[in-house]
C-alpha cells in the first residue's frame, strides 16, 4: 500500500510548536539592565507596612514596580541584591524598574 500523505508529521508539528513557545522565555529580555543595590522602603502606610520600595545603587535610585517578581523584593528590605530588569525614566528623571529576576548578594568580608 502506498502512502500518499504529504505534509508535516503531527509529532514534528507539536515539537516545533513547543519550541516556538518556550524559546522566547529562555532568551534575555531585550533592553534589560543588570544592577546591584540595596532595597529600601520609600513609602509606608500608617501601620508602618511598606507600600513602595526602591533600589538604591551607585548610579541612583530606582522605584521598584510591585508586580510580578518585583513584589517578592518586599521580603528583602535592607538586603543587597543583583537585579535584572527594565528601566523606565519619565521627563522629570524619575526612574522605575520592572524586575525580571534577582538574587541576594552575600556580604563580602
Amino acid at each position: 500500500m502506498k502512502n500518499n500523505y504529504v505534509g508535516m508529521s503531527p509529532v514534528l508539528a507539536v515539537a516545533i510548536g513547543v519550541a516556538l513557545i518556550c524559546l522566547p522565555a529562555l532568551a534575555d529580555e531585550e533592553g534589560s539592565t543588570i544592577m546591584i543595590g540595596t532595597i529600601v522602603v520609600s513609602n509606608t502606610d500608617e501601620d508602618g507596612n511598606a507600600l513602595a520600595i526602591d533600589l538604591e545603587t551607585a548610579e541612583g535610585t530606582y522605584t521598584i514596580e510591585l508586580s510580578g517578581v518585583g513584589e517578592d523584593l518586599l521580603w528583602y528590605v535592607g538586603e543587597t541584591v543583583e537585579v535584572e530588569g527594565l528601566v523606565t525614566e519619565n521627563d522629570d528623571g524619575w526612574r522605575s524598574l520592572e524586575v525580571l529576576s534577582f538574587t541576594v548578594v552575600a556580604d563580602v568580608m
